[in-house]
This record gives C-alpha cells, structure tokens and sequence, in this order.
C-alpha cells in the first residue's frame, strides 16, 4: 500500500498551513490527536469544539446546539449556562418542545424519579 503526505506552507518557517492525506488515517491504541479549544472542523459550517474546561461542543451554522459537560449533562438547542439537569432539550422562543413520535402502538416513554 502506498501513502501520502502532502503538507502545504504558506512561508518557509512559518508552519504548517494545510495537510491532506491521500487516503484515512491509522493510527496504534496509544496514539492519540491533540486539537486546541478550537476543535475541529468537519466541513464549512459544523465545528466540534472545547468551548470550557471539561466541556465539548457541538456548532452547527454558526451556533452551539449540543453540550456535554464533564459532569455527563447534555444540553439540547439554546445553550444558556451548563445545566440543571442531566438531558436538558431548550428550545429557546420558538415553542418548540419533545416530541415522541413511533409507529408502534407498543412504544411509551417512562419518567422515574428514582
């Protein structure tokens, strides 16, 4: 199998501009990617991100519409602060709520306050 590399600069010196890779990546078990608060981008307008400490965010057109905190809450929508409650679905202004829609007359939804 041949790879490879191609890493483009914009100056001699200055670092690395672009990297592209002919084919995927692999890497061994103890391998790992390191990415600043940034993130990553996967295309023009999504965008993984570190937006706090303990924290990844998910941005979509421009704005942060998943959350996940190192507490284990995940935020749905308008992301306001790092939650009460472990799933928390803010719709914001829009009235929008959950909505549980199946096919099979079987299916519920149970709350427990365990």
């Amino acid at each position: 199998m041949t790879s490879k590399l191609v890493v483009n600069t914009i100056e001699a010196d200055t670092g690395i501009s672009s990297v592209s890779f002919a084919s995927s990546i692999s890497m061994s078990s103890t391998s790992k990617f390191h990415f600043g608060d940034a993130g990553i981008d996967i295309g023009a307008d999504t965008n993984i991100n570190r937006p706090a400490a303990g924290v990844l965010g998910f941005n979509i057109n421009g704005g942060e519409k998943v959350r996940i905190t190192s507490t284990g809450k995940v935020l749905i929508g308008t992301i306001s602060s790092s939650g009460s409650h472990k799933l928390e679905v803010n719709s914001g202004t829009d009235n929008e709520g959950i909505k549980v829609v199946s096919t099979d007359a079987g299916s519920y939804i149970t709350f427990a306050d365990n």
